[in-house]
């Protein structure tokens, strides 16, 4: 089936973006995280944490952050044997 989409567009993630396309989905992406990398932050150091923490509330703050309901549903079932198995490290 051709939809008109060159490989390319279809792929376009496998290609090098040019300065101006990297900082249009810096300024207007929106950004959706799975639960494991929310569930990292228990994994790194408190000033990374600090970091990790200044960049969500900033894409929040620019309407860029989207936390679909199942990935806080993964996030909370498994939060607590993160917290758990990073204590017995």
């Amino acid at each position: 089936i051709n939809w008109g989409l060159t490989l390319e567009k279809l792929f376009k993630h496998y290609e090098q973006y040019n300065q101006d396309e990297f900082d249009n989905m810096w300024e207007n992406g929106l950004f959706v995280f799975d639960a494991n990398v929310l569930l990292n932050m228990y994994r790194y150091k408190r000033e990374t944490v600090d970091i990790y923490f200044s960049i969500l509330n900033k894409l929040k703050s620019n309407n860029q952050l989207w936390i679909p309901h199942q990935v806080g549903l993964e996030f909370h079932k498994n939060r607590v044997n993160e917290i758990l198995s990073y204590k017995n490290i």
